[in-house]
C-alpha cells in the first residue's frame, strides 16, 4: 500500500473515531433532555404538562433510537444495528485495515455520514421546536435546568 493509501486510512480512521466521539456526545444530550422532561412530568403530572413534554420524550427518544440500539441485553444480537453499530463496524474495518477501501466500503462511510448528519439535523430541529418550552416549565415549577457537560469535559471522562 502507498503512503498516500496509507494517511488515506489513517484521515479516515480519526474521521470515523471523531464521529464517534460526535455521536455518543449527542446522545448524551438527548438522554440528558429526555430525563429532565420525565423529571418535570413525574414532579409536576398534570394534562398541561403532560402536553408539552410528551412529545419531546417521544420525539427525542425515537431519534435515539434510530442512533443507537436501545434494546436487547448487549450480549446477543437482539436488535437491528444502528448508526452506532454501523459506525464502530466500519471504525473497526478501517483502523486494522492493510488495504485501501473499496468503493462498497466508501459508499458505506458515504452513508453512515450522510445518516449522522440528518440525525444532527433532526436533533437542532427538536431542539428549537421543543427547548423553548420545556425550560420554560422548568422554570415556572423552580427545577434545576438541564446541566450539560461541555463536550471536550465529556469526553474526557473515564
Amino acid at each position: 500500500m502507498s503512503l498516500a493509501d496509507r494517511k488515506e486510512l489513517d484521515n479516515l480512521t480519526k474521521k470515523l473515531f471523531d464521529m464517534n466521539q460526535d455521536l455518543a456526545y449527542l446522545v448524551y444530550e438527548l438522554d440528558e433532555i429526555v430525563n429532565k422532561a420525565n423529571e418535570v412530568k413525574t414532579k409536576f403530572p398534570s394534562s398541561a404538562t403532560n402536553k408539552i413534554v410528551d412529545p419531546i420524550i417521544k420525539e427525542f427518544t425515537t431519534l435515539k433510537e434510530s442512533m443507537v440500539i436501545t434494546t436487547g441485553d448487549n450480549y446477543v444480537d437482539t436488535a437491528e444495528p444502528q448508526l452506532r453499530e454501523k459506525m464502530g463496524t466500519l471504525y473497526g474495518k478501517v483502523a486494522s485495515s492493510f488495504y485501501k477501501l473499496n468503493s462498497s466500503e466508501m459508499d458505506n462511510l458515504k452513508l453512515i455520514e450522510n445518516r449522522f448528519n440528518k440525525a444532527k439535523t433532526d436533533f437542532a430541529n427538536l431542539k428549537t421546536k421543543h427547548l423553548a418550552k420545556l425550560n420554560k416549565l422548568i422554570i415556572k415549577n423552580k427545577i434545576a435546568p438541564v446541566n450539560l457537560q461541555k463536550f471536550e469535559e465529556y469526553i474526557a471522562t473515564p
